[in-house]
């Protein structure tokens, strides 16, 4: 199933109470203030994880993130809250859901976001001996921790994206990126739920966000179209589908229009023969020069592709 936006409450972990204490030994029976700070509460995190394909599993996690403990005597420090870690694919972006303010995102594996910060540890009596009060008798109680509601989307993040028809076609470039025979392919599953393709090409290998393209109305899926979000370079492959009216391309681009680039560069579309191909896209980010490119077989394709590989390489 997927689920690519998602609206979550989180709440960061409490501070933990100073304590009032005073020092009681055998050679000091009325010692001075010695009671200790509460440990500071656990933080609610979003960490980039390169193994996953939604945010569905989030619906059900635990969201908030452990307390901080009281202090102790002794001058002894409560010990911290841990942090909670909520795993998310890469590409998610994070939003203040009342503030619509961008919080961060991930694109890294282990790359983390701070949704809601833990709440402070209260100080222990010591903090509060004066000159004149010596032996206090008041500590402060640990703040509560951060709560907030959270807007989470997940746009597949990738440098590169090859959007073509899915199907056995002559000319489509996914079996020979993944290696495998078109008939071994479930293209049943890159319909559902946007997917990485890793690809080797001059001994590097690169990520590419697969987006499929409806063979009969020429339109990416619309749920998918919008995983375009993060690409660099998209590479538009017609050439499965033969004769492609000029209608049927503009349309194709008034979908793309429609779509929110985040850092859109390059687009590139790969017909079999030639047709009208409109010299710019009017874009969110404002517009972008087309390139148009007929091929005469499957290598001219794949070279021609292999250009767009800018960026995603695997360490």
């Amino acid at each position: 199933m997927l689920v690519d936006e998602l609206k979550i409450a989180v709440e960061g972990g409490s501070g933990g109470d100073g304590v009032v204490h005073f020092a009681r030994r055998k050679f000091q029976p009325f010692g001075g203030p010695d009671g200790g700070d509460g440990g500071e509460g656990g933080e609610v995190r979003l960490v980039g994880c390169r193994d996953m394909g939604s945010l569905v599993h989030l619906k059900k996690a635990t969201k908030k993130a452990q307390n901080g403990q009281p202090g102790g005597k002794s001058l002894k420090a409560g010990a911290g809250g841990a942090n909670l870690e909520l795993r998310a694919p890469l590409g998610t972006l994070a939003y203040d859901a009342r503030t619509e303010q961008e919080l961060g995102f991930v694109s890294k594996s282990g790359d983390q976001v701070v949704l809601a910060r833990g709440g402070r540890g209260g100080k222990g009596n010591p903090h509060f001996a004066t000159g004149s009060r010596r032996a206090p008798k008041v500590a402060e109680t640990g703040q509560e921790g951060q709560k907030r509601s959270v807007l989470l989307r997940f746009r597949l993040f990738s440098e590169c994206a090859l959007v073509e028809p899915t199907g056995q076609f002559d000319g489509v470039l996914l079996p020979r990126l993944l290696d495998r025979a078109a008939p071994a392919i479930d293209y049943a599953v890159y319909e559902r739920q946007p997917c990485w393709v890793r690809a080797v090409y001059s001994y590097r290998r690169y990520d590419i966000a697969f987006i499929p393209l409806n063979a009969a109305t020429v339109a990416p899926y619309i749920q998918l179209a919008r995983h375009l979000y993060w690409t660099r370079s998209a590479f538009f492959n017609l050439y499965p589908l033969g004769v492609v009216d000029s209608q049927v391309i503009q349309q194709l681009l008034s979908e793309l229009e429609a779509i929110a680039f985040r850092r859109f560069e390059r687009l590139v579309i790969c017909t079999s023969k030639k047709v009208d191909v409109p010299v710019q896209l009017q874009t969110s980010l404002g517009k972008l020069p087309i390139e148009s490119y007929i091929a005469r077989n499957m290598d001219d394709i794949y070279t021609r592709f292999a250009a767009q590989l800018t960026g995603g390489i695997i360490e």
